[in-house]
This record gives C-alpha cells, sequence and structure tokens, in this order.
C-alpha cells in the first residue's frame, strides 16, 4: 500500500498509488522478496517506509539490471509529487 494511502488523512489516490504497487511487485517478482527492511515480524509499516528502509542490496546481489534498481527507487518515493507518471516510466 502506497505511503498516502496509509496516512490518517487519506482523501482518496492518484495513479501515484499504482506506480508504488508496481515497483512493489516488480521487486517481489525479481527477488521473491518485499523491498523494504522491517523491524515488525509480521509485515512493513509507514515508519519502515519513511525511515526508507529500502532493501536494495538483495537486488544488487543478484544482478539486477543498475538502471532498473534507479527506476525502481524513483517509483517508491514517498513524497507521492516526486513519484513519475507512467508517461515518465514509458519514456526513460
Amino acid at each position: 500500500m502506497a505511503p498516502q494511502v496509509m496516512k490518517p488523512m487519506f482523501h482518496g489516490h492518484t495513479t501515484k498509488a499504482d506506480i508504488w504497487s508496481l515497483a512493489i511487485m516488480i521487486y517481489e517478482l525479481l527477488t521473491g522478496k518485499f523491498p523494504f527492511k522491517y523491524e515488525s515480524e509480521t509485515a512493513p509499516d509507514i515508519r519502515d517506509v519513511k525511515l526508507n528502509r529500502l532493501n536494495f542490496n538483495l537486488a544488487e546481489e543478484i544482478g539486477i539490471d543498475p538502471e532498473l534498481m534507479h527506476i525502481l527507487k524513483w517509483m517508491l518515493t514517498e513524497e507521492e509529487y516526486k513519484r513519475p507518471e507512467i508517461k515518465d516510466l514509458l519514456t526513460h
């Protein structure tokens, strides 16, 4: 779930939440793991996202293209307004 959806003052979402979700799915398909390190034994929460606990070491270890990693990090930017639009991804 995108960070803006987890916030108490959530008033709906834009396609930027879908960009976030797509990045999560791509990372999990490539690595078999969730892209964030988290302290909870059950699941990550908004604090893990805010602390930017991205777990990209595994992806680098298994040889995922650095350009793809750059794109995934961009897609997983906490601030919704900084995330790419789908048109940005298609032309990148």
